[in-house]
């Protein structure tokens, strides 16, 4: 009877882990982005509706009324749930959607969701949190209204056209070719609410015109619906306001200003490209490491539904705000119900006008339509899973983004975890390890100049990162001469300007169910009476807890001291040794608020005053910006403060955090051209905090154990296959935990006693790995105990090798090898030709590898695998042969630039002196042709071409995994260099795409 009860609990144990993951792929699809059946649908339909008067958003004229935004109206939560946590049916999709009603006595916007999908039928009004009304002004700029700002600057530019071509150097605005200039526009456009007034700065439109602005700068008032009321209200150059261009102009002439010349353009002048220049150590002619997937991916992608590790989750990319996930699950178990980017912004400092009044507030430009075309290789590893996206934003049918979402599991190069455990002996006794590989999800935004790149990263251990990198160029203005207290100089007359990055995540936690609370753990000393030496005290850290049960004292604020842990849990659900199940948020910023609390512009990013605030889940406050925050922050139609002004009980609530990161950034020379992502990384971590009973990632069978065996070899343990794959390694898996000090002194020329005679496979490989390392390894060096000691010299930057041993002290590395009797002598020297190997002239690009005296039948199996290198060897079988040699050379590179690259394979003076010049060609005529070996002036008469006299070779291709055949590997095999079989060679070939002639 009890065997059957825990029958009937496993199988409903695992009914429920089935359920559960059946309900989530369920109801992913309330969570995807709008299909473009359904973006039309949308048009249709409310094009369809004559008291809208909907025309087209980019026809010419300003005063209409147009649709600005179409996209995914999220369900109300505890609708979407019951299709999650139920199965149940789900809740029919809905659109929300702006539209600007220009073409009314008192313009407004308005926005509306629109239902059921994919064929709407109705549609009411949508409002924000305490009515705001939308106000008109703070509309986003579209693409008809970007239309008469260059029209304007045409009049403005041909005024100042003799200014601006002298201060430039033969640059314009009309009337130009390859001399043009252009403009960028800034924001917020004025100074307070009702306003719409842009400060208009000029540049030069060349590869990076961000940084090349060129001193001329303009405010113009654009309110009015109509562009013929358009006007300007300042002029800004070298310095200097005027009220107009015609008084800029005319003192211009006069002598009443001082004129700007900027140094004459050099079209050759790289400093805002892409384009390489300066010294490099790198090679060229190889690729760097890449990522493979050896055996196919080991994640599912079904529409916006992803499983990887244990995880699952539904994503989108809204249009307004960017990334987002929904029904973060791990092992079944929801960790949050949301996790979503809201907001990002860049607030700016400097002398100019332009630079005082830029304070980017990014969904204000739509922040989620500018994910753009992502490049395998660079913005995401060639295996990636590469997902196309739509969006409907300022236009007239759905935009379509190619490649513009990438998913794909890397390694991060760092152990999860691992421990060598010593038996202080000059042993071990066992070593664990588990590699750490990672899914990420990723797009980017290219808003303006600065290029976001946005990732979710989930790890094996129930830990799931948030991140941004910041890319892209930086926003430059023109330098003065109080410029250098708001950046750095840049370039001849451009100033790097100091910003502060902020961005606004949403994480909707659900710990173990919706009831949640919160709390933060800090450390307080306490100093006590040591209770074993009572005539001491003992001063030590202890855990200090403090619950915060309302929104108020769960709001932090920036110049605050910030908790150590800010911890999340169910009361009502435990883990298996009595703690709360729970989360905590770790961060990784170096933000800070950005300007006073209440201050004018301020108002409409209060949430960025909290590095973290807590909050009741509400369906009303869905977001913490807006797209109309940017051009209205004054009066915002979304102010965050309100979300935590009545100040609710957070206790055994449905918690929402919402999280600031950022950081500062004062541009330097380094910046140019772009901005670099290391060091400009900021995000925070989701952890699990006892939520579970042991680390989740012990499922992973990916983990490793070695243990020393009975017999004093490693016992490797593991679950994956031994052989990773041919395009990374051929090798299984190895592993030696000795560390004893080994009898080899060094490696200048000190014998090697520690051989003995039943040495049959000693051997010495040089070979090139995937990745610009080379690795000299000796298997079985004449004990068990080191079977695969290695060197490994990671810094092949050059197209010289450097190896070393311990210590490699002269000019030589004489290495001996006293295997027996018949080797009194034997040895091997690595030489660097024309100069030494320990001393500062690593001139040459090759290295002799030379084997002395190797008569003995004990390197049966001596090879050498090579790329570039000279194989020399003297003395092969007594005196008979002095001077007999092996040249394995390599004439040239092979690449496509070399397609008569081939290998010589020479052996001089094979039978005496007669024959000095006898040798073999092995002859490559393309980058991945067939080999064509060719035996020319034979030893022997009889055997043209059969045989080579004094040892069996073969030539064999062991590397060939990806299309890249020039870095394809070779091994050359000496079988038996004095034995019967040395009058056999052959020439064999692994590939499988391409056999031996």
């Amino acid at each position: 009877m009890k065997l059957l009860c825990l029958l009937l609990l496993a199988c409903l144990a695992g009914c429920g882990a089935s359920s559960s993951r059946d309900w989530a792929h369920h109801g992913a699809p309330m969570f995807a982005d709008l299909t473009v059946r359904e973006l039309k649908a949308v048009r249709a339909y409310l094009h369809g509706l004559p008291q809208l008067e909907l025309t087209d958003a980019r026809s010419k004229p300003l005063k209409k009324n147009s649709i600005l935004l179409i996209e995914l109206h999220l369900p109300k939560k505890h609708e979407a749930l019951r299709a999650l946590d139920r199965g149940q049916s789900k809740p029919p999709r809905q659109a929300r959607v702006i539209i600007q009603f220009g073409n009314q006595t008192k313009p407004n916007i308005t926005e509306y969701i629109v239902s059921p999908l994919p064929s709407p039928k109705s549609h009411e009004v949508k409002t924000f949190k305490g009515g705001k009304p939308v106000g008109f002004d703070s509309r986003p700029i579209t693409a008809a209204e970007y239309r008469h700002m260059i029209a304007i600057l045409e009049k403005i530019t041909t005024k100042a056209h003799k200014l601006l071509f002298e201060t430039t150097g033969g640059f314009s605005f009309t009337n130009c070719s390859n001399r043009c200039l252009t403009f960028s526009d800034i924001a917020p456009r004025g100074l307070g609410p009702g306003e719409r007034r842009t400060w208009i700065m000029l540049q030069k439109f060349v590869e990076g015109y961000f940084i090349h602005p060129v001193g001329f700068e303009v405010l113009v008032n654009h309110r009015d619906l109509d562009p013929e009321k358009w006007a300007v209200e300042k002029v800004w150059y070298n310095s200097m306001y005027f009220d107009s261009v015609e008084e800029l102009v005319e003192k211009y002439e006069s002598g009443g200003v001082e004129k700007i010349k900027l140094p004459d353009h050099d079209d050759n002048d790289l400093y805002s490209t892409y384009i390489p220049r300066g010294h490099s150590n790198t090679p060229t002619n190889i690729h760097g490491p890449k990522l493979v997937e050896p055996q196919g991916p080991r994640y599912l992608v079904d529409r916006n539904f992803v499983e990887y590790s244990g995880w699952s989750f539904a994503y989108r990319v809204r249009s307004s705000a960017g990334l987002q996930i929904f029904d973060l699950r791990f092992n079944g178990e929801r960790i949050a119900y949301e996790v979503s980017l809201q907001e990002a912004i860049a607030f700016y400092a400097g002398d100019t006008p332009a630079a005082m009044q830029t304070k980017y507030i990014d969904a204000g430009w739509a922040m989620g339509t500018s994910s753009f075309e992502l490049a395998p290789g660079i913005d995401c590893p060639e295996i990636a899973t590469f997902i196309d996206l739509n969006h409907y934003y300022d236009t007239d049918k759905p935009l379509h983004h190619k490649n513009a979402l990438c998913i794909f599991e890397m390694t991060t190069g760092m152990p999860l975890r691992r421990h060598f455990n010593s038996n202080f002996k000059g042993g071990y006794n066992f070593y664990g390890g588990l590699e750490n590989s990672v899914l990420v999800l990723r797009t980017t935004s290219t808003v303006y100049n600065y290029d976001y790149i946005w990732d979710f990263v989930f790890y094996q251990n129930g830990v799931m990162e948030v991140k941004v990198s910041a890319t892209g160029y930086i926003h430059a203005t023109f330098l003065t001469p109080n410029g250098l207290q708001y950046g750095n100089k840049v370039y001849d007359y451009a100033l790097g300007n100091l910003h502060t990055h902020l961005v606004h995540y949403k994480v909707d936690l659900d710990i173990a169910g919706r009831e949640n609370s919160f709390e933060s753990i800090d450390l307080k000393f306490v100093n006590f009476t040591n209770p074993w030496s009572p005539k001491n005290f003992i001063v030590q850290s202890k855990l200090h807890k403090t619950e915060h049960k309302t929104e108020r004292s769960a709001a932090f604020r920036f110049g605050k001291k910030f908790p150590r842990y800010v911890h999340f849990y169910n009361a009502n659900k435990k883990n298996k040794w009595g703690h709360q199940k729970g989360y905590r948020i770790q961060f990784n910023s170096h933000a800070h608020s950005v300007l006073p609390k209440g201050w004018r512009e301020e108002n409409g990013i209060s949430w960025s005053r909290y590095p973290l605030a807590v909050t009741r889940h509400k369906d009303s406050e869905a977001s913490s910006s807006s797209i109309y925050s940017q051009n209205d922050p004054w009066e915002p139609a979304v102010s965050f403060e309100d979300y935590i002004r009545n100040n609710e009980d957070i206790v055994n609530q449905d918690l929402v955090a919402w999280v600031t990161v950022g950081f500062l950034h004062v541009p330097h020379s380094e910046d140019i051209p772009n901005t670099a992502t290391p060091g400009n990384a900021v995000g925070f971590f989701l952890r699990p905090f006892n939520f579970f009973d042991e680390d989740p990632s012990l499922s992973s069978r990916s983990t490793v154990i070695v243990r020393p065996g009975q017999d004093g070899k490693p016992k490797v343990q593991r679950w994956t296959p031994e052989v990773v794959g041919h395009c990374v390694t051929d090798k299984p898996f190895f592993y030696n935990g000795t560390y004893a000090v080994r009898r080899r002194t060094s490696f200048c020329g000190a014998l090697h006693p520690s051989c003995h005679a039943n040495h049959p496979v000693a051997h010495i490989i040089l070979r090139r790995t995937s990745s610009p390392h080379i690795i000299l390894q000796r298997t079985s060096s004449c004990g068990s105990h080191h079977p695969a000691a290695h060197i490994i010299t990671a810094h092949h930057l050059a197209a010289h090798i450097i190896l070393w041993l311990t210590s490699s002290c002269g000019a030589h590395h004489h290495r001996t090898s006293s295997c027996s009797a018949h080797h009194p002598v034997a040895h091997i020297i690595l030489r660097r030709t024309s100069a030494h190997i320990c001393g500062a002239h690593h001139c040459a690009a090759h290295i002799v590898l030379w084997r002395t005296s190797s008569c003995s039948t004990h390197h049966r199996a001596a090879h050498i695998v090579l790329r570039r290198i000279i194989v020399q060897r003297t003395s092969f079988c007594g005196a008979h042969h002095p001077a007999a040699h092996i040249i394995l050379q390599r004439t040239s590179s092979w690449g496509a630039h070399c397609p008569a690259a081939h290998i010589v394979l020479r052996r001089t003076s094979s039978c005496g002196p007669h024959h000095g010049a006898a040798y073999i060609v092995v002859r490559r005529t393309s980058s991945c042709g067939a080999l064509h070996p060719a035996r020319t002036s034979s030893c022997e008469a009889h055997h043209p071409g059969a045989h080579i006299s004094a040892s069996s070779l073969s030539l064999r291709c062991t590397s060939l995994c990806s299309a890249h055949r020039s870095v394809a590997h070779f091994t050359l095999l000496c079988t038996s260099s004095c034995g019967a079989h040395r009058r056999t060679s052959s020439l064999r070939r692994t590939s499988k795409e391409e056999g031996w002639t």
